[in-house]
């Protein structure tokens, strides 16, 4: 009997810390499946097509390959500088510059490479990715794209490295609950299904 209830213990210990982690815990354990996650919902909702066909477009005319908006704009706020956050940015951020390309017309051939280089070095470090990492990418892609735009003479659209004008925008939100609540906490529904993932 006490060999039952010492193993009883045992177990129920095991299983509680394996359930009290958080998930940003768990996405600094497992950062390519977290990355992987945030890619997916984030192309089912169509952000970097999306965002493309809002905003890319800069005053001259040309495309921009980087976006104003970050995977925080889907995901919220509130983990700044957590694995998930950076995983999200980076998602987002592939996700946006393939769209503008593919938008600009350019050959996937010509792009592809630079972009999945771009992708797999940061992924491998995405505990320190910055957004602010892409421009250096952004500015040697452009140049190159801008080139082949010139030698080929065809009718690409001319692509920028960094968009113009970000800033402003937010709209602020009331929620009110029923019967009234001293705290609320909520949690969108990325997050939501990341837990259930």
């Amino acid at each position: 009997m006490r060999a039952a209830v010492v193993i009883s213990f045992v177990v129920l210990a095991l299983s509680t810390s394996a359930q009290g982690q958080t998930s940003s815990q768990i996405a600094a354990q497992k950062p390519a499946e977290t990355y992987s996650y945030f890619k997916g919902a984030l192309a089912r909702l169509r952000a970097g097509a999306d965002a493309v066909a809002k905003r890319a477009t800069q005053p001259n005319g040309s495309l921009s390959l980087t976006d104003c908006w970050g995977g925080g704009d889907y995901l919220g706020y509130d983990d700044q500088d957590s694995i998930i956050t950076n995983a999200a940015n980076l998602a987002y951020n592939v996700l946006f510059m393939q769209a503008a390309l593919e938008s600009a017309g350019y050959p996937k051939a010509v792009w592809e490479r630079d972009l999945s280089e771009y992708e797999q070095t940061y992924l491998a470090n995405i505990s320190n990715y910055d957004g602010r990492d892409q421009n250096q990418l952004t500015t040697r892609l452009a140049t190159k794209l801008n080139d082949y735009k010139r030698i080929s003479n065809s009718n690409y659209k001319t692509v920028v490295p960094e968009h113009e004008g970000c800033g402003g925008g937010e709209v602020p939100i009331i929620i009110r609950t029923i019967p009234r609540a001293q705290r609320v906490q909520y949690i969108n529904l990325i997050k939501y299904e990341l837990c259930r993932f």
